[in-house]
């Protein structure tokens, strides 16, 4: 990055002098955390074999302090996490646009934080292959009863009323003629 500075104007910045003329600074992004490693994997479909692609990985530390890191998998379902040195349950979050209720998994394929492996980061090192198989119809639809009057503006009940029901996603998910 080039910084340019008029003359007479001296400024510190990370321990350079930056002085009048053209300045050329070099910035580190992405830079590590102290103490830590990576954990890594991928989220697959189980059946297709596909990468479930945007899914929520959060990585939740059995430290009493508790960190919580997050991190989504990319086009190929693959993630990467720098997070501090310790232990950690990973959970995997995917939201199926086609169900109502977000599917939750922990490592290592069980439905309950409290049967999900632990799994250790050591500092300067990657844990690999925490790898998850997502049900290619994850999420659950809700059974739900809708039960009311549809009246017009005088408050009088109208016959044969259509009303539909609609997901925050816009996806049509039933429609039911009121008698």
């Amino acid at each position: 990055c080039a910084v340019q500075l008029t003359t007479g104007l001296t400024i510190t910045f990370n321990s350079q002098e930056l002085v009048a003329g053209v300045n050329t600074i070099d910035f580190v992004f992405g830079t590590r955390l102290p103490n830590s490693g990576f954990i890594s994997g991928t989220v697959n479909f189980d059946s297709s074999g596909g990468p479930v692609q945007q899914a929520l990985v959060e990585f939740i530390s059995n430290s009493p302090i508790g960190f919580i890191y997050t991190t989504n998998t990319d086009s190929a379902g693959n993630y990467v996490a720098n997070v501090r040195a310790g232990d950690y349950i990973v959970a995997v979050h995917y939201y199926n646009p086609n169900r109502v209720i977000p599917y939750t998994e922990y490592y290592d394929d069980v439905q309950s934080i409290a049967n999900a492996t632990t799994v250790s980061v050591i500092t300067n090192a990657t844990t690999d292959n925490i790898n998850f198989g997502i049900p290619d119809d994850a999420g659950s639809d809700l059974d739900i009863t809708i039960a009311g009057t549809v009246t017009d503006a005088a408050g009088i009940p109208l016959d044969n009323a259509l009303v539909t029901v609609s997901s925050q996603f816009g996806q049509w998910h039933g429609a039911s003629t009121i008698y």
